[in-house]
C-alpha cells in the first residue's frame, strides 16, 4: 500500500511545490485597454462661419495650433478677410466669398494677434469680425 501523502513526506513536498508554482492569487481580468491615441499634432479649435456671426468670435491658441474655420449649414456670402500685419497663414484663397458646405485650416505657427472680419457683413473690428491671439 503507498504510503498517504503527507507535507513532510518528499512527495508531499513535491505537491505543494507544483500548487504553490500554480499562484492561487486569483484571476487579474483581462488586459488593460490601450490608451486613447494623442491628437493629431496642430489640432486646434473651430471657429463656425455662421450667417452674422463668428462662433467663437476669438480664441487664443498656442503656437503651431491648426484652426479650423468652417461654415455652417445655411450660411451664405460670407469670407474671413485678414486684417492688419498679421495676416491668418494658409488662408484658404481668402477673401472670397464662400457658402456652405465651406470649411479651411489655418496654422498658427508663432505668436501674434490675427485679426479677421467678413467683409459683407462687418469690417475690421466691427460687426461679423473676430480675432485670433497666439500665446506661447
Amino acid at each position: 500500500m503507498p504510503a498517504p501523502l503527507s507535507i513532510l513526506n518528499p512527495r508531499g513536498l513535491a505537491l505543494l511545490g507544483m500548487l504553490a508554482a500554480c499562484g492561487g492569487g486569483g484571476t487579474t481580468g483581462p488586459p488593460a485597454p490601450p490608451p486613447p491615441p494623442p491628437p493629431p499634432p496642430g489640432g486646434g479649435p473651430t471657429i463656425t462661419v455662421s450667417n452674422s456671426f463668428f462662433n467663437p468670435a476669438t480664441v487664443t491658441v498656442t503656437p503651431g495650433t491648426t484652426v479650423t474655420f468652417t461654415w455652417e449649414t445655411g450660411a451664405v456670402d460670407h469670407n474671413v478677410t485678414p486684417t492688419g500685419s498679421n495676416l491668418i497663414p494658409t488662408s484658404g484663397n481668402l477673401p472670397a466669398t464662400r457658402n456652405a458646405p465651406f470649411s479651411f485650416q489655418a496654422n498658427f505657427p508663432a505668436a501674434g494677434t490675427f485679426p479677421f472680419y467678413c467683409s459683407v457683413h462687418g469690417g475690421p473690428g466691427a460687426g461679423m469680425a473676430g480675432t485670433v491671439t497666439v500665446q506661447p
